[in-house]
Formats: structure tokens, sequence, C-alpha cells
């Protein structure tokens, strides 16, 4: 005490008061020191903390002037606003490669993944802004779901605006691909010209008919042929191939302006072509009565650019006949079948110009291994009326049916029929 306090009286303390001020002074320090401490580490963290965030910012920047993936919140979700990486045309070509091991690729997925890396052609005069809106169009095309892909048995309009969506966004992209000289892209399809039966000018399809082993392309001299589209091609052909003397079919592209469009091209819409079946036939064994009795029947003929969940001109109704007996007979159906209905029919009825063979993977798709099992047709199950009520009276002993009434009692189209029954062709009369 004497050293701290030297003013003070030079007196010996009692033992007791010097051990209680060393444990006042010691407290004191304690204290002390921990409050330094503590200051200390506060200030370091601060400034870890900072340093993160700024190396955090810094990293963000970086990734997103590389072109890294971004993130979007929309509808209380996060999710990526740019494609995933592995969706890329390595998909298309691993696709084909499962074709070439004898697995059946799915071509609507195939094609899916192609479009989506097509660029958008919107406004292109305006170079400035070409870029920014060729991105946005490959969002919206790898955002967008596949229409085939929607269930069949969803609310029709919750479902417009997805398939309206990937329509306007696949029209750009094609409209911006011709626009560079692009085409339709792909290589030759099958071609033939209007006439009786047609003319091959070369084809990709080299495989003769999966089911009924015939030739699927061809001019099919002294056979009758016709190009028939409602709706999707793959059920649409499984419709006709089974019916009873059937000849040969084969899915086409027909009744639009592009040459050689591929799968690609015509899902755009932007093409005027329509998804349709070639048929091919002899009048001894099935009449075109017949033919186009099935072909009214399996779908929905009042309904517009589409069958349910398929929507756009590429799947419109329609008949591309190849002489003036096919023609008259067809608009004579139609009509009468209109005034069953009650309300309008969409179907076109003009002559076949050229057609187009769809790729070999498209051929006769729903009878393969591994095919999905789609169709979106819908038939109304009404019968078409006795054929001497409609058929022109000097065309009656020509083109007299060869299915009576009991067949279409025992196998009128109704929705999905082409999924439910066999791929093979009907007997008729059963055995």
């Amino acid at each position: 005490m004497l050293i701290f306090f030297p003013s003070l009286p030079s007196l010996t303390p009692p033992s007791s008061h010097i051990f209680i001020s060393s444990i006042s002074i010691f407290s004191i320090f304690s204290i002390f020191s921990i409050c330094i401490f503590i200051s200390i580490f506060s200030i370091f963290s601060s400034c870890i903390c900072n340093s993160s965030s700024v190396c955090s910012s810094s990293s963000a920047n970086a990734d997103a002037d590389a072109g890294g993936p971004s993130l979007r919140t929309a509808g209380g979700k996060t999710a990526c606003a740019r494609r995933p990486p592995e969706r890329r045309r390595g998909d298309a070509a691993h696709s084909e490669h499962e074709h070439e091991l004898g697995q059946t690729p799915n071509p609507r997925d195939l094609d899916e993944d192609e479009l989506g890396q097509t660029p958008n052609p919107r406004d292109l005069d305006e170079d400035e802004h070409e870029d920014e809106r060729e991105h946005e169009d490959e969002l919206e095309l790898g955002q967008t779901p596949n229409p085939r892909d929607l269930d069949e048995h969803e609310d029709a309009d919750e479902d417009a605006g997805a398939v309206g969506k990937i329509f306007a966004a696949q029209a750009r992209a094609l409209a911006r691909r011709l626009s560079r000289g692009g085409g339709g892209g792909g290589a030759r399809r099958g071609v033939a010209s209007m006439g009786n039966s047609g003319a091959s000018q070369g084809s990709e399809v080299t495989e003769p008919h999966f089911i009924l082993k015939t030739p699927v392309t061809g001019d099919f001299e002294g056979y009758e042929t016709t190009v028939l589209g409602n709706g999707c091609f793959w059920g649409s052909e499984v419709g006709l191939w089974r019916m009873p003397g059937m000849y040969s079919t084969a899915v086409v592209y027909a009744g639009g302006a592009m040459e050689n469009p591929s799968y690609e091209a015509v899902c755009t819409g932007a093409t005027g072509h329509a998804e349709a079946v070639r048929a091919a036939w002899k009048p001894e064994d099935i009449s075109f009565v017949d033919i186009i009795r099935q072909f009214l029947q399996s779908h929905d003929p009042t309904q517009v650019n589409g069958q349910g969940n398929d929507r756009g001109t590429q799947y419109r109704s329609i008949v591309l006949y190849t002489t003036e007996d096919q023609k008259r007979i067809a608009e004579a159906a139609i009509a009468k079948y209109q005034e069953q209905l009650g309300r309008p029919i969409a179907t076109q009825v003009k002559p076949l110009d050229t057609f187009y063979y769809a790729e070999q993977y498209h051929q006769q798709y729903l009878a393969r291994p591994g095919s999905r099992p789609y169709c979106s047709a819908q038939p109304l199950g009404v019968q078409l009326a006795d054929w001497k009520s409609w058929v022109p009276e000097d065309l009656q002993e020509k083109y007299a049916p060869k299915l009576g009434e009991d067949y279409w009692e025992a196998h009128a189209p109704s929705p999905h029929c082409v999924l439910r029954q066999p791929k093979t062709p009907i007997q008729w009369p059963p055995k």
C-alpha cells in the first residue's frame, strides 16, 4: 500500500487488508483484459464477414458475366432461368444411337430437345435487339412443357396457355432459321408428286411396313392412294393399317409449301404441312367409301386445327385426294356427317400436290417396342349414315363399301381404341 499511496501515513496494515486489496486489483485487471479481448474479437469477426460478402458478390457477378446460371423466383419457387446443361443436342444423338441399337427412341422428346436450341427470329431487321430476343425465345422453348407430354385428361383450358406458348416460340424460332437459309433442316425425305399413285423421288425411309411387311414408299402402280390427316399421325396410321384390305400406310407431311420439312419444322405450325397418313389399297379389297368413313369417325372433325391436347395447323383435319371421285365422295361424306352432328365440320378437302415421308422412327411408331402409347384423337361415337344416302348415285356401283354395318358395330373407332386394341390387321369376316 505504501508503494501505491506514498502520501499515506507509514503504517503497517493488517495482513487481511493486504489480501483483500490484492484481490480487488486482480479483479479489475481481469475485467479490463476480458473487455479488450471481446472488442478485438468483434472487430476481427466483422472484417471476416465483410470480406466473405465481397467475395460472394464478386463470384456471383463473375458467374453472370461468364453466362453462368441465374436464378429467378416465380410463383414462390426458385427456378433456373437457363436450360439445364444436360439437355442439349447430345441427347438427340444419344436417342439416335439407341435407335441403332434396336431401341425405339421417343421422337417427341428427341425433337423437343432439338427445338430447345433453335434461335428466335423476332424482328429480324432490328439487329440491335436480335441477340436479346433470341435468348428470350430460347428460354421459352426450354421452360415450356411439350404438349405431347400433357396429360390427355387434364383440363383443356389449363393446357391452352402452355400449348400456345410453345407454338409461338417455335414459330419464331423457325422464321429465324429460314431467314438464315437453314430450310426445314435435315436431309431430303421421301417425296411424291400429285397423281393417282405419285412418283417417288428418293427417300430415307428404307424399312418395309413394320406390321404389314409391304413397301412403305413407291408409286404403288395398280393401287389407289390418298393422304388423310386427322391429328397426330401415330394413331391415325394404326386405324388405317388395321382396316381389312389395306395394302400399305406411311406417315407423311403434306398440304404445305416448305420443301423437305423435318418433324422439328412441322411442329412449329409455320410450314403449312399437316401430319398425315398416305394409304394404298386395291379397290377390289376395300373401298374409298370405307376409308373415308374410318377417317371421319376416328376423330372429331369439328375441331379447328387440332385434336384434344394437340393444337396447331399441323394437326388439322384434311383430305388430300388423288382423283376426282375421291373428292366427290369425301365432300359428300363430310356434308352428311355435318348434317348428322348439327355443327360445322372443319375438314379441308384439297388435291394432293406434294407430300414428304416423315422420318423413319415415326413410321408405324405405336407398333414398335418401347414406343410411347399416345393418341389424343377424340372420336364422337356417331356412325356415318348409310352410304346410299350420301354417295353420288353415279359412283355407288363402283365404290360400294366392302365393310357392312356388322363390321362397324364391332370395330367402329372409339376414344383411345388404337392404344387398347392389337396392332395387327382386323380379320374380317372373323374366322
